[in-house]
């Protein structure tokens, strides 16, 4: 492939998203054609339903009640052998898998080719997300990945990352700002103390399982937190890009 992939990953509030468009806006001034996937991805299938599914819960419900709902996500799973009705007794189960198709929907050879003379993609989450996520959430289907010793790869339907960036910034600030959050009311259940501890732990897990550690960059490794976030993102920022960049004059040489 033509392109680099660098993953950014971590809990909810850990700063991966601003720090991906920080790295769109370093990388365009420095001559690099720079491309964004969020996941879920509004350009792959079954978005909709994972958003409202995000939004309340309940909307699962709605997808085994109504035909054309059920149709409708029936036959996007079927494109990738699922059956919905496995699900009709493991709702909590549903959510991950429809997040693993959509991404199988926009990371892959036939959709990253239709992005024309793109140099760099930068990947806001990941398979990673959904295992971990999928662990918290009691989906059988990643319990798996939290016993057993099996490695993992940073290769997601015959992609492989170049880079993952994990956003280790602790449990103070990740409490700090999940407390921010709360008081806006966003996301209250995964801001609750015992919800970041258990995200925390599982993220440091799965991170620890993948197979290449050469490929990960635990960004706040060496540097140093003295209360004032905004030094800490600024020197987290330079460290990712300085790498970034390096990574792209390898592959030019």
């Amino acid at each position: 492939m033509s392109y680099k992939l660098f993953v950014f990953e971590g809990p909810d509030g850990s700063g991966k998203t601003h720090a991906v468009e920080e790295m769109k806006d370093k990388l365009i001034k420095s001559g690099f054609n720079t491309h964004i996937i969020r996941l879920p991805s509004p350009e792959g299938i079954l978005y909709h339903d994972i958003r409202e599914i995000l939004q309340d819960s309940k909307y699962i419900d709605e997808i085994f009640d109504s035909e054309y709902l059920k149709t409708m996500v029936s036959n996007s799973m079927a494109r990738y052998g699922y059956n919905l009705d496995e699900f009709r007794t493991k709702k909590e189960s549903l959510l991950q898998t429809l997040m693993m198709i959509n991404m199988k929907d926009v990371i892959n050879d036939k959709a990253l080719s239709k992005l024309k003379n793109v140099d760099v993609i930068l990947l806001d989450r990941s398979f990673i997300s959904t295992i971990v996520y999928g662990i918290k959430n009691g989906n059988p289907m990643f319990m798996e990945y939290k016993s057993s010793d099996n490695k993992i790869d940073l290769i997601y339907n015959g992609i492989e990352i170049d880079k993952l960036y994990y956003f280790n910034i602790g449990l103070d600030l990740l409490l700090k700002h999940a407390s921010r959050r709360q008081k806006l009311k966003d996301c209250e259940e995964n801001d609750k103390t015992d919800s970041v501890l258990e995200t925390h732990n599982l993220y440091n897990i799965i991170i620890n399982k993948i197979s290449d550690q050469s490929k990960i960059m635990r960004v706040c490794d060496d540097l140093l937190y003295e209360g004032n976030e905004v030094t800490l993102y600024k020197l987290i920022y330079e460290k990712i890009y300085s790498d970034i960049i390096e990574i792209c004059k390898e592959t030019d040489e």
